[in-house]
């Protein structure tokens, strides 16, 4: 790999650790926000290119690591319970509203008290 080569990279893998601090700090910054999950970034290698391979003799050494996303780091089984209750509570809320309207709608005045 020529001087160029490996600083492109070391110019791969520190962009990829920036990125990897940038994710890191909003996890830290949105600890305590209610509904943030944690995110990780995914890395892979870039491979080296199979034309330069034939004319280079020794091992082959690729060309850096690339993001190749950004992931959430949340639990899918306790999402969809959050989901469910979510659901079922909205249900009872809007039962419950209809209860009480009838409720008021149907009772009859207070008595008025006899002289």
């Amino acid at each position: 790999m020529s001087t160029f080569g490996s600083l492109q990279a070391s110019y791969t893998g520190l962009q990829a650790a920036r990125a990897g601090m940038d994710v890191t700090g909003q996890n830290i910054a949105n600890a305590t926000t209610e509904g943030y999950t944690r995110q990780r970034v995914s890395q892979s290698a870039i491979g080296s290119s199979t034309a330069a391979s034939i004319f280079r003799t020794g091992i082959n050494i690729g060309q850096g690591v690339q993001v190749t996303g950004i992931e959430r780091l949340g639990d899918s089984i306790l999402d969809n319970r959050v989901r469910a209750a979510s659901s079922t509570m909205g249900y009872w809320k809007v039962a419950s509203s209809a209860m009480s309207t009838i409720e008021t709608s149907s009772t009859s005045p207070a008595p008025t008290a006899c002289r």
